[in-house]
């Protein structure tokens, strides 16, 4: 398979998570067909959290967010959504689903040249 284009966004008003700002990898090169079967699968309008989840898990491949341990509490890393599937969100903050639902939505739907970040 060829590797897919890739872009950096980083959470610029949230707070550094070991000395950085939040970040994520998400896929930069979706067709139209994969464009259109995110907006069906998860309308801007009335996506849940777990749907929005749902939809764009696939297309975060890499990033530095923690989520909270549900036996010890703690805060640890946590595989991005590409490789642990949509349960990964299920232990970070909600902003985070929303952050990158709608910074897909933003890339994708609306051009977002604005988003560029380098890695």
């Amino acid at each position: 398979m060829t590797e897919r284009r890739l872009r950096r966004v980083v959470a610029e008003n949230r707070e550094p998570i070991n000395g950085a700002l939040p970040w994520a990898d998400v896929v930069d090169d979706l067709t139209w067909g994969e464009i259109k079967a995110l907006r069906e699968r998860a309308p801007m309008d009335s996506a849940s959290f777990d749907v929005a989840g749902t939809a764009i898990a696939r297309y975060v491949v890499g990033w530095n967010i923690e989520g909270r341990n549900a036996e010890s509490g703690e805060l640890e890393p946590v595989a991005p959504p590409a490789e642990a599937g949509a349960a990964a969100f299920d232990c970070v903050e909600p902003w985070v689903i929303s952050w990158l639902f709608i910074t897909m939505n933003q890339i994708h739907l609306l051009g977002g040249d604005e988003l560029r970040k380098k890695p």
